[in-house]
């Protein structure tokens, strides 16, 4: 083989490496998103990349493959006619002949091949398939699928070898790392990452990591104290009503018969305005009297969506187990925990944690564990039953 054909097929497998590393990283880098959508949209490629990313292991096969007979084949070939090449211009600078001009110019041949695979072989395929998934794997689609089903006996040995020493370790049938769902957590850092690089917008980010921790959230966490509930009496006269409805301005009110362990139901405000505007000393409270419904306070928030979104009152009592009222949750809060605080159209904005001049907040011990986490913006370590940050303090105080 003459000098200059063996620098042209080690240039041509320095190249030929490239490309199986390349479609090496473009074929992880795919998402299985992305391959439906290539699969409609990119015609016979993109059905190729479909295919392909579900035999996932056959095809990294593949391109292992090719990657070792590059090699190999530029060891056997580049090399020797590199150092072919470099004899006369190190002879010149007095490296003599015979074996000490063999040895240093094989040496430097080896090293400029090693050079040039590892700089045209391996980085720049690499951080081109990193950068340009989509398109490179595209290209590479054709030729690699071709390639396959060319070496199919040896690629086949090789997965089924693969496979028994992985049957050995007890890791067969695992799915790949890149097929794996994702945790919550790594949602969350997706998010956080696609917002750095402005993918996503602030608002936007905000409103999708609500959504992530909604899934997580029960009727009790978004839940306000039954303290805080204001309570129409059943027996109240007419002006006992008019004051309450003065001082509140609520939509919906519960009726108690004494205090707010023993709740009849719910009137809303505009039942009670038609109430109060007839020409009667008398308030027929009964009347206009609505079931009120209960939820237990470990109702998933989601569920508790669906139950506000099923024609019930948008107003429920939470419970616990004993069947205790420990507050109340209306679709305000349901769509607050989604969409952040939402003042009312008088721009009434209730605090339930105020910011101290030291650093602090203040707020009340019956408040939910959740409520402060969104006011410090991290989870709170809560082992035990505690729902409430008083409930949490005393656990971990021990009383």
């Amino acid at each position: 083989m003459t000098e200059a054909w063996g620098l042209t097929l080690a240039a041509a497998l320095i190249l030929l490496n490239g490309f199986f590393v390349t479609a090496e990283f473009a074929l992880v880098r795919l998402r299985v998103t992305q391959l439906r959508s290539l699969a409609q949209s990119k015609g016979l490629r993109g059905r190729l990349l479909a295919r392909m990313h579900r035999q996932l292991d056959a095809y990294l096969s593949a391109t292992q493959l090719g990657i070792t007979l590059a090699s190999l084949a530029l060891g056997w070939i580049g090399e020797p006619a590199t150092a072919h090449l470099l004899a006369p211009a190190l002879a010149a600078l007095g490296f003599g002949d015979g074996a000490v001009l063999y040895s240093v110019s094989l040496t430097v041949g080896f090293a400029l091949i090693a050079f040039l695979t590892i700089i045209l072989g391996e980085l720049v395929p690499k951080s081109l398939a990193i950068r340009r998934s989509v398109p490179v794997a595209l290209w590479v689609s054709v030729p690699l699928y071709a390639f396959y089903w060319l070496m199919f006996p040896a690629i086949w040995i090789l997965n089924a070898s693969s496979q028994w020493i992985l049957r050995i370790f007890s890791l067969r049938g695992q799915e790949p790392v890149g097929d794996a769902p994702h945790s919550r957590d790594e949602l969350a850092m997706i998010l956080a990452l696609s917002q750095a690089q402005g993918v996503l917008g602030r608002r936007s980010g905000d409103l999708l990591e609500r959504a992530l921790d909604f899934n997580e959230l029960s009727a009790g966490d978004l839940a306000r104290p039954a303290a805080d509930m204001v309570c129409l009496q059943q027996d109240a006269s007419m002006d006992a009503i008019r004051a309450e409805l003065i001082a509140h301005r609520f939509t919906r009110y519960p009726v108690c018969a004494g205090d707010r362990q023993h709740i009849v139901g719910l009137v809303h405000v505009k039942d009670l305005l038609v109430e109060l505007s007839r020409p009667t000393a008398t308030l027929h409270m009964k009347r206009i009297l609505r079931p009120l419904p209960s939820v237990h306070k470990d109702l998933p928030a989601l569920d508790l969506l669906t139950h506000f979104r099923s024609g019930q009152p948008h107003f429920a009592l939470v419970v616990d187990d004993l069947g205790t009222i420990t507050g109340f949750v209306t679709l305000d809060h349901v769509l607050e925990a989604l969409l952040g605080p939402i003042p009312d159209e008088f721009g009434h904005r209730r605090r339930e944690w105020v910011a101290q001049p030291d650093g602090s907040w203040l707020g009340a011990g019956s408040l939910s564990i959740y409520s402060l986490e969104r006011v410090l913006g991290r989870d709170i370590d809560e082992a035990g039953e505690a729902d409430s940050i008083g409930g949490l303090l005393m656990q971990r105080l021990e009383r």
